[in-house]
């Protein structure tokens, strides 16, 4: 089924969401480049106060189910940090309390790796990789 199918087989709720996703995440991938990382949360979490939707129709791991869905359809990898951001800002719209989480690990002695993840409720929403384990993680927020 092609992707303009099944985004047409979702239901009103579900697919609104997915066209907010698609929306987020165009404006924090092109925001990386334009702002500090501290102003891109600002905006983001004026975004998700101002645009305040506490509807409830749509459950939490739905929402980063549906953000990362749009982000594998992007021409171009989106990053976790950017889906990350926007699940967050979106979750936290929708009255939800997500917290983003950021982690870095020794991948060998010479590299790091970097990870963002989203948890919400007590459990990782977005972002859940085998060896999340193995990332400390360097901030920890519910809010921006």
């Amino acid at each position: 089924m092609s992707a303009l199918r099944r985004f047409l087989a979702l239901g009103g709720a579900e697919r609104a969401v997915a066209a907010e996703a698609g929306a987020l995440l165009a404006f924090v991938r092109v925001t990386f480049w334009l702002l500090p990382f501290r102003v891109l949360r600002q905006a983001l979490h004026r975004y998700s106060t101002l645009l305040n939707r506490t509807d409830g129709r749509v459950p939490a791991t739905r929402v980063a189910a549906l953000v990362a869905s749009v982000a594998r359809r992007f021409p171009t990898p989106v990053t976790c940090l950017a889906e990350a951001l926007a699940a967050e800002a979106m979750l936290r719209r929708r009255g939800y309390e997500p917290a983003l989480r950021l982690g870095v690990r020794r991948a060998d002695a010479a590299v790091f790796d970097a990870h963002a993840w989203v948890e919400c409720d007590g459990r990782i929403v977005i972002g859940e990789v085998a060896e999340l384990g193995d990332y400390a993680v360097l901030e920890a927020r519910g809010r921006s």
